[in-house]
């Protein structure tokens, strides 16, 4: 239609007016008459989002850090060696059995100790077992097998540090922290057997192509390493490290869980059937989550708390370091269980969560348009509003989210697929289409 547009600059002013109106409707012909204040007020979200896109090219010099640290990577799962050691407790004085882990590279005297939460603990005891079990049968297990895949040391800064301690030493205001890359599917004995094959049958590949290169011409030194190297790899696939046994989720295709994201009712799901195009039921955050749907106001007045404790730290020249991103990281974690549950009950084939690039854009452009269509001509009044409404409504974190949610729908199988929420419409129905719209993916 632009293109046409273009091509119609010579013709009547009635000929672009009909092309104009078409484009404003999607390239559809609206069953009802056009509201021109609806029509104003979208004129002004999109004047705003583009006024906002503007500010933000105009540049703005990259921070950076005043003491680099840089993180060590470890791409191999033998770059890490885990041991249990027994030590006394410094509080209890009681002598306990610890996780502890050795770098590659750094010597055997540089052993740190696993401190993590509940969370994290077990995946650690997998990575301790998987590494005793190879250590003593370097010939029956492979290490494409072991759980951990890679790893980063990285410095994090301690939270008890001050600043005179930070510009006295550098090393004393930061502390080492580990991140690891897992494969979620080499959990069970079920995921462990579908990577355990794919990686059979690689090698089994390379070793085909190896022995037909040996019919042709002799092999040189190197060749004949390889080789040797993917037949021990074959022999070290055949056994499998230990695994709980889990069935694979099984959802019906037809079924499929929108997610909407609002910064006034935070989140909303429709159950939708895909064959009949319609919404089986639709749930609210408060339905989702029952009676942990207190903690959600919590979190909020928690919210406006820290940012006045905040903001009159900054104006005395303190450190203002008060966060409630632990609360935060709860509730992401909350929720994501409560939508996977409803995925199990309705047997859904998959969840489709909305994109997150850009939907802050979205969300304050409209609320600046809201302010100057309340308050046209009147800036200090504008500024006000925006002001309030902030206050108001929640400052939601939803990329975190939508991971969590990623990563709880990992754990039971249920395959995560992203769709487009629309702009208008309630909450409810935002789910709906968002679930609707990988329909030709999906089928």
């Amino acid at each position: 239609m632009f293109k046409l547009y273009d091509e119609t600059e010579q013709s009547t002013s009635r000929d672009k007016a009909a092309i104009i109106y078409l484009i404003k409707n999607g390239c559809k012909i609206p069953s009802c008459q056009e509201n021109p204040k609806k029509f104003e007020e979208n004129r002004l979200n999109k004047q705003k989002s583009i006024e906002r896109i503007e500010r933000k090219l105009e540049g703005k010099t990259p921070k950076i850090r005043k003491f680099p640290l840089y993180p060590i990577a470890f791409y191999s799962s033998d770059d890490l060696r885990w041991s249990l050691i027994k030590r006394e407790d410094p509080k209890t004085k009681d002598i306990k059995e610890r996780i502890f882990v050795t770098f590659k590279g750094m010597g055997r005297n540089r052993i740190f100790e696993i401190c993590c939460g509940r969370r994290q603990l077990p995946i650690f005891q997998i990575f301790l077992e998987d590494w005793q079990l190879y250590q003593g049968n370097e010939k029956e297990y492979s290490l494409d097998m072991v759980l951990l895949r890679s790893a980063s040391l990285v410095w994090r800064k301690c939270k008890e540090s001050s600043s005179k301690e930070a510009a006295n030493s550098l090393m004393d205001a930061y502390e080492p922290y580990l991140k690891v890359t897992i494969d979620i599917d080499n959990l069970t004995t079920e995921g462990a057997g579908v990577i355990r094959d794919e990686k059979l049958k690689d090698v089994e590949r390379r070793i085909q192509n190896y022995g037909k290169l040996a019919e042709d011409k002799d092999l040189t030194p190197n060749q004949k390493t390889n080789l040797k190297q993917l037949k021990s790899r074959e022999t070290g696939l055949g056994n499998c490290f230990p695994r709980p046994s889990k069935p694979a989720y099984e959802g019906n295709a037809n079924i499929a869980i929108g997610i909407s994201f609002c910064r006034q009712k935070v989140i909303a799901a429709a159950i939708v059937d895909l064959k009949k195009g319609k919404a089986i039921v639709y749930r609210t955050a408060q339905q989702l989550l029952g009676k942990d749907y207190s903690q959600i106001p919590e979190y909020r007045h928690r919210q406006r708390t820290n940012r006045n404790k905040r903001r009159k730290l900054q104006l005395q020249g303190k450190n203002a370091s008060i966060t409630e991103a632990g609360q935060g990281v709860h509730l992401n974690r909350v929720l994501a269980k409560a939508f996977v549950r409803l995925a199990e009950e309705y047997n859904a084939g998959v969840i489709v969560l909305p994109k997150t690039d850009g939907l802050r854009e979205i969300i304050q452009s409209g609320i600046e348009a809201m302010a100057e269509q309340k308050y046209p001509k009147d800036k200090s009044r504008q500024r006000q509003f925006l002001k309030e409404y902030r206050i108001s409504v929640h400052n939601w974190d939803y990329f975190r989210l939508r991971r969590s949610i990623e990563e709880r729908a990992a754990k039971v199988g249920i395959p995560v697929k992203v769709g487009c929420q629309p702009s208008k419409g309630y909450l409810p129905q935002k789910a709906q289409q968002v679930a609707l719209s990988v329909l030709e993916r999906v089928v």
